[in-house]
């Protein structure tokens, strides 16, 4: 049917500006992939996943370690070339915020619907600083459906994705990354 969907990244980030890539891990323990970089300062590892337990919410974790004495770092992210992907997701940034909606054009058949996909979240910004101090940042966003039991229609979807952006937004990053790792290991 034409309930199969890629949801596109609104935090999909292809590399780190002045930086060079060490490598990439998949965690199986705590259910995580991680990229991580060498800058002039620190480390930093690039970690994302979808939340076991929260459902509909998908987390990336920047996290700098081995800091210079006294230094801050400086993390920019560089997207994939290919981020026309989201103007054709009908995604925008407006206030901090990424919004997409994403509409299947071409039900499979007439009978159907065409599938609604929001996926809300903060926007991924130009440069982040860490430090010692504050060495890391979670960037958060969350997705809706019209397949889901009492959503139908483009307004509820996306006040549905919205209303779960903003829950999880209020979490800190230690109680999402260890939330995520315990129902991973369950």
């Amino acid at each position: 049917g034409n309930s199969r969907s890629t949801l596109p990244s609104v935090h999909e980030i292809a590399d780190l500006q002045n930086a060079t890539h060490v490598g990439m891990a998949l965690d199986l323990q705590n259910g995580t992939v991680t990229r991580r970089f060498q800058l002039p300062g620190c480390q930093v590892d690039v970690s994302s996943f979808a939340h076991r337990s929260i459902r509909h919410l998908m987390v990336v974790s920047i996290v700098g370690s081995q800091f210079t004495a006294g230094a801050e770092c400086v993390v920019r992210p560089t997207t994939p070339a290919a981020s026309s992907t989201l103007n054709r997701q009908h995604c925008h940034t407006e206030g901090g915020i990424t919004a997409c909606n994403v509409t299947a054009s071409v039900p499979e058949t007439a009978r159907q619907s065409p599938t609604v996909v929001a996926i809300y979240g903060a926007a991924l910004p130009p440069s982040i600083t860490l430090s010692a101090a504050a060495p890391q940042r979670a960037i958060v966003s969350a997705f809706a459906t019209s397949l889901e039991p009492g959503l139908s229609g483009q307004q509820a979807t996306i006040e549905a994705a919205k209303a779960r952006y903003n829950a999880a937004a209020q979490q800190s990053i230690a109680d999402l990354s260890s939330s995520h790792a315990l129902s991973w290991a369950r």
